[in-house]
């Protein structure tokens, strides 16, 4: 805990986090963070009651490493991940993970994506459901499906043949280099984001993966299980949520030249093999 090298851990938050935070998940992510780093957590709450952002405030007058960010209600959920990263990168931290506080993330994971950034081997790591060593539990059909087909169909629309394939363009848990995000913010600032301002909130994690390759950078995929210890399981959604995802990818496309004509860099994805 003595290394100067910070990671801001982003978690968006609303009341149904309460459980794993009193069973103690934040301490758990704290104890899986590499020790050549120091962790600090923002929790960013959005469309909360006052009983949950009182909570979360007390906490955080407890804990020297935490800090709570609140959003007015409603609030996008894309823009709650997206000030969780701009509050880190204000912090001047060396790297942003995202994992989701409702137990959808094992915190196990977090250094297979903290140390490839560290050492400088990549700029940023994705995890994937959907290569050899990943998987879902506790995932309705509907729910993989919806995102299967917007994986597919964002490769093919936003990524083209020229990037490499990404098996999954909707999951969380993913990391980024300070540097390599601040950069995409420069050019891509969160408040413009089409998953904030179209939505749907979800899309967010489509939306940074592919602005973040189109900056050209380098990316490794490892394999995830995820759900496993969410507090809730995830419900269907109505088919309008996901035909706002995909008119969103039109959306998206069109700032493909603005974002990436600047670029002298090729992106590159690698993917690690899953861990016996």
């Amino acid at each position: 805990m003595s290394s100067e090298r910070t990671v801001g851990l982003v978690i968006p938050a609303y009341d149904k986090q309460k459980t794993p935070f009193e069973r103690g998940l934040l301490h758990e992510i704290l104890d899986n963070v590499p020790s050549q780093v120091n962790p600090r957590i923002y929790v960013v709450v959005n469309n909360a009651t006052s009983g949950f952002r009182n909570y979360m405030n007390k906490l955080a007058e407890r804990e020297s490493w935490l800090r709570v960010i609140h959003l007015p209600n409603p609030s996008s959920f894309g823009l709650a991940y997206l000030r969780g990263y701009q509050a880190a990168l204000n912090d001047s931290v060396e790297l942003a993970v995202e994992i989701d506080g409702n137990g959808s993330h094992k915190p196990s994971y977090l250094p297979g994506i903290i140390e490839p950034i560290i050492d400088g081997s990549v700029d940023g790591v994705y995890t994937t459901r959907f290569s050899h060593g990943g998987g879902v539990d506790r995932y309705p059909l509907q729910r993989k499906l919806i995102s299967l087909v917007g994986t597919v169909v964002g490769n093919a629309l936003l990524l083209g043949t020229g990037v490499g394939w990404v098996s999954d363009l909707t999951s969380g848990l993913q990391g980024f280099s300070a540097r390599s995000l601040s950069d995409l913010f420069s050019v891509s600032p969160p408040d413009q984001f089409v998953s904030v301002w179209w939505g749907p909130g979800y899309a967010v994690q489509g939306e940074l993966r592919v602005k973040f390759l189109w900056r050209g950078n380098r990316v490794l995929m490892i394999p995830m299980i995820w759900g496993s210890d969410r507090v809730d399981p995830p419900q269907g959604l109505p088919m309008r949520v996901p035909l706002r995802a995909l008119l969103g990818q039109l959306l998206i496309l069109r700032e493909r030249g603005r974002i990436a004509n600047s670029v002298n860099k090729k992106s590159r994805i690698v993917y690690q093999s899953a861990k016996k």
